[in-house]
């Protein structure tokens, strides 16, 4: 697809979001993480915290790849020179993991199926 048809047909796609309300939350979303900031600066600091240990840095579960990209980016701008493996099995939570994300962790109920949404292709695609 020529950039120029790339760049009309995204243009349609927001304008039909924006009106139709479909797809609308995930195309205007800035904030593409499922973590909020405290717990991804954890993240980041136990990745500095553990760059002189051996072995590899392991992500279990990690959707549409956002928090993969920020860390291995942070990883490449600290000097961390380590294997970072990120794993997935692509479809979704168990339901007594959806109770646990929604109770505990105050998750919206809408992570029982958004998991379930997602291809391997797409995450690495999202990685380029």
């Amino acid at each position: 697809m020529r950039t120029g048809t790339r760049s009309a047909y995204a243009t349609w796609l927001k304008d039909a979001a924006l009106q139709t309300g479909i797809g609308k939350e995930r195309m205007f979303s800035v904030y593409k993480y499922m973590f909020n900031p405290e717990q991804l600066r954890f993240l980041m600091d136990a990745v500095l915290e553990t760059a002189d240990t051996e072995g590899s840095c392991v992500e279990a579960g990690c959707f549409s790849g956002a928090t993969t990209v920020l860390l291995r980016k942070w990883m490449e701008c600290k000097g961390v020179r380590k294997r970072y493996y990120a794993i997935d099995t692509l479809s979704g939570f168990r339901s007594e993991h959806v109770e646990y994300e929604t109770r505990v962790r105050k998750q919206a109920g809408k992570i029982k199926d958004i998991f379930k949404n997602c291809k391997k292709r797409w995450f690495d695609a999202s990685l380029m």
